[in-house]
């Protein structure tokens, strides 16, 4: 199955960076730690994706301003995300949106990942205002990339989480409103969360709301 087929691929690229890894650092081995780091990341082995991606960029940052760093940097702070570390994660995120902006051509979605990732970690900080920021430009740049990918449903969870720990309940509730009808056209966030965040939002805001949200469907 999958999982197989990336923990054999994870064994393969192990091999071929401890082959490579006895002669100086290069940009194959950079290649192949973000190779593994990205199987690890898929694997959920955060920690260990982490550590690779880091090496991969400690090879490249001095090249500047590239596609290459923001991609890594990206990804460094995603894994810190993923491991709740968004003390971590924050600057790295901030450095990928910047460098993004600079190398990748204007609306292109790796523009609106680095956001995506800003913004989880401005929210797990408690920085809700800077997160709904950084997660309306995640959804923006990633709604065109929906349905066939799926991070701008995430990108729009994330965003109705922060604008009902913000107190705006009314565009939290719109926001829950429109991924329960999206959810259904394929893969992405919990629905049971999604919909558990949906009716508490609802009941935040009075049977009132509700009835007028019921009436305009």
């Amino acid at each position: 199955d999958e999982a197989e087929d990336k923990q054999s691929a994870r064994t393969l690229y192990q091999a071929v960076l401890r082959f490579w890894s006895v002669g100086p650092a290069s940009d194959t081995i950079s290649n192949v730690e973000t190779d593994l780091a990205l199987i690890d990341e898929d694997l959920g082995l955060n920690e260990e994706a982490n550590e690779y991606f880091r090496k991969a960029f400690a090879f490249t940052e001095g090249w500047g301003k590239t596609q290459y760093n923001a991609f890594r940097l990206w990804h460094i702070g995603t894994t810190y995300n993923n491991l709740s570390n968004y003390n971590e994660a924050e600057p790295y995120c901030r450095r990928a949106v910047e460098m993004a902006a600079q190398t990748y051509p204007k609306g292109s979605p790796s523009n609106g990942y680095p956001f995506l990732e800003l913004g989880r970690a401005q929210s797990g900080l408690g920085k809700h205002a800077e997160a709904i920021a950084s997660l309306e430009n995640a959804t923006r740049i990633l709604k065109p990339t929906w349905p066939e990918y799926n991070d701008y449903l995430f990108a729009k969870y994330y965003l109705a989480n922060s604008q009902a720990a913000s107190g705006h309940l009314q565009k939290a509730r719109d926001l829950y409103a429109d991924l329960l009808q999206e959810r259904k056209q394929g893969p992405g966030p919990d629905l049971e969360l999604i919909e558990k965040s949906y009716q508490s939002t609802l009941k935040k805001l009075g049977n009132g709301a509700a009835h007028t949200l019921k009436t305009k469907s």
